[in-house]
């Protein structure tokens, strides 16, 4: 089983990376992290390369997603809440999907043809709302090809810090056993 992880956060340690951590260390198979903070990857800048090519003009860590996208299993995306939504910088990278909606639009070629499971996790501090943030990774998800399967907040960290939210927990655990299940399943099916 391969998992993609989009990761939102700047923080290595962080609140989003506890939960993370939580969901990895229970899934099986490899994992692949694309940190939006600490990967270099640039947003997309409309150049409308690949309007006429089949390739991105930005060459940075995104070239091996575009070329990995299939072999995906499942999509973690994970952010902490900036004024209600994915942060900035996820969304940024995030932009650079354009690629294959390209692609299927324009071109009439399916670049993401894998179905992939998902896990949304966010993290706040708790003077906003979720549901912005939601509709965001619900068309990222969907650009992916992504089912997403649950969620994982951790909203009152201000207070309490979710390295110490045991629901939050949990539920990181519970829905990395189920992807665990789900990739069995499927397997067997085939």
């Amino acid at each position: 089983m391969k998992t993609l992880v989009l990761n939102g956060s700047p923080h290595r340690k962080g609140d989003t990376a506890a939960l993370l951590s939580e969901l990895c260390k229970n899934l099986d198979g490899s994992i692949d992290v694309f940190s939006a903070y600490h990967d270099q990857i640039q947003p997309c800048d409309d150049c409308r390369q690949c309007w006429k090519k089949a390739t991105c003009r930005l060459d940075d860590k995104m070239q091996e997603l575009y070329q990995k996208i299939n072999e995906y299993d499942n999509v973690i995306i994970a952010s902490p809440l900036y004024f209600s939504e994915l942060s900035d910088s996820l969304i940024s990278m995030c932009s650079r999907f354009q690629y294959f909606w390209i692609s299927r639009f324009f071109k009439e070629k399916e670049l993401v043809n894998k179905l992939k499971n998902g896990v949304l996790i966010i993290v706040g501090a708790g003077d906003g709302t979720t549901v912005n943030a939601e509709k965001t990774a619900e068309i990222i998800f969907r650009h992916l090809k992504t089912t997403c399967i649950g969620q994982i907040f951790s909203l009152n960290t201000s207070k309490l810090a979710a390295k110490n939210d045991l629901v939050a927990l949990k539920k990181a655990e519970d829905l990395a056993v189920r992807l665990n299940q789900l990739y069995l399943e499927e397997s067997l099916g085939e």
